[in-house]
């Protein structure tokens, strides 16, 4: 076997792995946190909205890029043909808008996590160094509104890819 062909399968491999171990552990931290009843607060809101993040990231490493990537290790030849041939290859695979709109929804996931963390941060700043204004800044409702926002925030910097706004 090439070595590249080996790289790529071995990549796949551990990527899904990964993939599947992370989607797992999320979840349980999801569950974990709706569970127990101390953690139905702005930290545990917080910790779902990054876990959903991590999971949406893990999830399309998990069914879209090590499946491609083992696809393309099982269907070398397939391909190499269809590069002859274009009209052989699958549509799925040549469809460009399809493939960013994936990508999209990755790094919509992606700087949601990376948002949402920020959030947490400033929530355990909040927390310890200014207990007295914590509940004004951090009550049920309020922390509902900073989690939409950074969702909101995440989507529209995304889209700016999308439409090719970068």
């Amino acid at each position: 076997m090439d070595t590249v062909l080996k790289e790529d399968r071995d990549a796949a491999l551990i990527v899904g792995t990964l993939g599947i171990f992370g989607i797992i552990l999320n979840g349980l931290s999801i569950y974990t946190v709706l569970k127990t009843t101390n953690l139905r607060n702005a930290f545990g809101y917080s910790t779902i909205s990054h876990a959903i993040g991590g999971m949406g990231v893990l999830l399309i490493f998990s069914i879209w890029v090590a499946p491609i990537l083992f696809g393309l290790v099982l269907a070398t030849s397939f391909i190499a043909d269809c590069c002859r041939n274009p009209e052989r290859l699958p549509h799925f695979m040549s469809n460009a808008r399809l493939s960013y709109t994936i990508g999209q929804l990755c790094i919509w996931f992606y700087y949601a996590s990376i948002y949402t963390h920020c959030l947490i941060t400033i929530n355990r700043y909040m927390a310890i160094s200014k207990p007295f204004s914590y509940n004004k800044y951090f009550k049920e409702r309020i922390t509902l509104l900073w989690i939409a926002l950074v969702w909101i925030i995440s989507f529209l910097q995304s889209c700016a890819y999308q439409f090719g706004l970068s």
